[in-house]
């Protein structure tokens, strides 16, 4: 269920105008803010990147998780929410993403870390078990036209030309994962296929361990159309 609401900046540290309007929808039972500026599309995928993540875990329960590339915070929220996860932290590099996490977690009633950081530019050393998120897809330039592109916001949502976000992930990547830890992103089959970033992988002590096709997918061994994927990544010297 979506319901809508005012934003009352006068609550929260900071007066974003470029917040339009705020939304708020129901993620496992909690009231989650969100907005155009902060959605990339991960309110229609949360409940299905839930589950995979929750069967690339195999039952594994992780004690500090990071959500990267947060907006809202759908994922991190769902595992949280669901169990998975003891403990979990959010990133963006948007301070509008901070605007509806911080939303969000006054209205629940929860204290949870939340990073304003390029990557992991300003996040503070530590290990995390799990590292979930929902990156920029595509090393194109969208045009306005196009049914993605429902505001100028999509460009940071959307965009990673040169694949300069995912590359600059994945070499900081290592720095904050335990060795038996996990990333598990979802990646859009029209931007890339899982050997886009083999090198990024290799060049960082990286290795894929698992991949799920979205059940909008068609044909994912062959050519495929559309939907998304899922791949579960780890250190070259993962203790499994």
């Amino acid at each position: 269920m979506i319901h809508m609401k005012k934003r009352n900046p006068k609550n929260h540290s900071q007066d974003l105008n470029s917040i339009k309007e705020i939304k708020v929808v129901n993620i496992a039972g909690l009231d989650v803010s969100t907005s155009d500026e902060t959605d990339g599309f991960g309110f229609n995928t949360c409940q299905e990147a839930v589950y995979i993540f929750n069967e690339f875990a195999q039952g594994k329960k992780f004690d500090n998780a990071l959500e990267c590339f947060c907006g809202p915070g759908y994922y991190g929220l769902g595992l949280w929410k669901s169990g998975i996860v003891k403990n979990v932290s959010f990133s963006d590099i948007a301070p509008e993403a901070e605007e509806v996490m911080r939303m969000t977690f006054d209205e629940n009633n929860i204290d949870l870390p939340f990073y304003l950081s390029d990557n992991f530019d300003n996040i503070p050393k530590q290990k995390f078990d799990l590292i979930v998120g929902n990156p920029p897809h595509f090393n194109v330039i969208i045009p306005d036209e196009n049914k993605m592109q429902p505001d100028y916001h999509e460009d940071r949502k959307m965009q990673d030309l040169d694949w300069k976000i995912h590359k600059k992930f994945y070499s900081q990547v290592g720095e904050y994962l335990t060795d038996d830890g996990s990333i598990m992103l979802m990646e859009a089959w029209d931007g890339s296929r899982p050997e886009t970033f083999k090198s990024m992988l290799e060049d960082n002590g990286l290795e894929y361990h698992k991949f799920y096709a979205s059940k909008d997918l068609t044909n994912p061994d062959n050519t495929g159309s559309g939907g998304n994927y899922y791949i579960e990544v780890r250190k070259k010297c993962a203790i499994i």
